[in-house]
């Protein structure tokens, strides 16, 4: 079950990656 969670999470991570790289100049 552990696993099926880190597979959500690091899915999560990606959409917000995704959303940050859309808009530039918005890295920390």
């Amino acid at each position: 079950m552990i696993l099926l969670l880190a597979l959500d999470f690091s899915r999560l991570i990606d959409a917000v990656g995704n959303i940050f790289t859309q808009k530039p100049n918005i890295r920390l």
